[in-house]
């Protein structure tokens, strides 16, 4: 295997195509034309044989139904960055989550993704861009609420999740099921004695297919 090699150079092109709708933002025709563009080279996440650099063309579009003029930007090459979203969101994340240094990541940047970038402008992204980096990764996937669950098993006794616990001959106020990550099942149901006041406990069960 030869590791004696010189990193290539690949240049991504990118078109107004690719990622605009030329829909006018003042009036909403899609009666629009493109009436300049200029072309940003953008440093795009590479590897150690592959340095990839970005060719958007940016367009300005000009409605002919009002007369508005308009750009759209690519959400993975904002405005005004001189790197890519995929480069600045990997020096968060190396910060953030594997508690790396801002010369870590600038020397593995550069070494494993053919990228350049200052220290002082890794610097600057973690100050300014950590909140909202922060925020988006902690919001919850949608995609993931737990759906409600009308029954489960306990040490082989059915339970519903609605005012009675079948089997049971005390009635039983409220009770939820939620489902977590692992595959549990975590059920919430008053503490004896105090109706008024919920208490959680978790334990593991499984689903039942209701018939």
């Amino acid at each position: 295997m030869d590791f004696n090699h010189a990193r290539q150079t690949t240049r991504k092109r990118i078109e107004p195509k690719d990622y605009c709708d030329g829909k006018c933002t003042k009036c909403g025709s899609t009666d629009t034309y493109i009436r300049t563009s200029h072309v940003r080279e953008i440093p795009e996440m590479g590897t150690t044989v592959e340095e990839v650099i970005a060719e958007v063309r940016a367009p300005t579009f000009a409605c002919r139904a009002c007369g508005a003029t308009f750009t759209q930007e690519h959400p993975h090459y904002p405005p005004k960055f001189e790197y890519s979203l995929a480069v600045v969101e990997y020096a968060l994340t190396r910060f953030h989550y594997h508690n790396s240094s801002t010369r870590e990541i600038r020397r593995d940047l550069k070494v494993l993704h053919g990228v350049e970038v200052p220290e002082g402008t890794i610097d600057t992204w973690i100050k300014v861009h950590s909140a909202d980096f922060l925020a988006a990764k902690q919001a919850p996937d949608p995609e993931a609420v737990p759906q409600a669950v009308e029954y489960a098993t306990i040490d082989g006794t059915f339970v519903s999740t609605g005012p009675d616990v079948v089997g049971k001959k005390k009635r039983v106020d409220w009770l939820s099921v939620t489902p977590l990550a692992s595959g549990a099942l975590a059920l919430t149901f008053p503490a004896a004695g105090r109706p008024t006041r919920a208490r959680s406990r978790s334990c593991h069960t499984r689903k039942k297919n209701s018939t």
